[in-house]
């Protein structure tokens, strides 16, 4: 997807040194830089085609809340040109997910350090991923979907319209927080493309409720629930 990769790139690359995803737990509080986000993505990106043998045929199912790591894999997963399906086999989930049976294992840690007990035949995502480069070049564009799950199958210009429409129908202006408990295509949104493209960042919380010392604290504008 040369396009989106050229687009997310560049507005990271310029986002300066803010925080463009901080993300809120009971766990800790981590800061990503649009640098940071970006290496992020491109060992990410690397990893998924090099390290899994994934193509523009391919697709993946990103199953990890409102955690920073959502983030990075969704979009690691749109720029790589393979799409994001609920339905898909390679589900990329947290050890203690409920599904069973995941090969693709993403560590809670808030800094993402890998898990030391995996389940059988389980592959420790947040080991492998470490020994790919953060100079990513995409490989593939999008087939015929960049997103799909029951209910809608969107394409890369859909993505890029909603971005648009999301932050006008929202009323986004500057820094937002997110309260997420769905994981359709709002949350792709919301979670990754807007403050990936734009210039508004975001405070994800997970596993914790927004409250009125953490707008104070973080300077947040709004905080949207879905």
């Amino acid at each position: 997807m040369l396009n989106l990769w050229n687009e997310i790139s560049k507005a990271l690359k310029n986002a300066g040194p803010t925080p463009v995803i901080t993300w809120l737990s009971p766990k800790g509080r981590i800061e990503l830089s649009g640098q940071t986000l970006l290496n992020a993505v491109s060992k990410a990106g690397n990893y998924l085609i090099d390290g899994c043998g994934f193509d523009q045929q391919s697709s993946i199912s990103v199953e990890l809340e409102n955690h920073w790591q959502a983030t990075v894999w969704k979009l690691a997963a749109l720029v790589s040109g393979i799409g994001l399906a609920d339905s898909s086999t390679n589900k990329f989930s947290f050890s203690d997910s409920i599904s069973t049976g995941n090969k693709y294992i993403v560590s809670r840690d808030p800094f993402g350090m890998p898990e030391k007990e995996l389940p059988l035949g389980a592959e420790s995502v947040s080991l492998e991923v470490r020994s790919h480069g953060d100079y990513f070049s995409p490989s593939y564009s999008l087939s015929d979907f960049a997103f799909q799950n029951s209910e809608e199958k969107l394409t890369e210009k859909v993505l890029f319209e909603m971005v648009d429409k999301s932050i006008l129908d929202y009323g986004i202006t500057g820094r937002y927080g997110l309260d997420l408990k769905t994981n359709d295509s709002q949350a792709l949104i919301l979670q990754a493309l807007v403050p990936a493209l734009t210039d508004n960042s975001v405070v994800l919380f997970d596993g914790i409720a927004p409250a009125e010392h953490h707008l104070v604290a973080e300077k947040i504008t709004k905080v949207i629930s879905i």
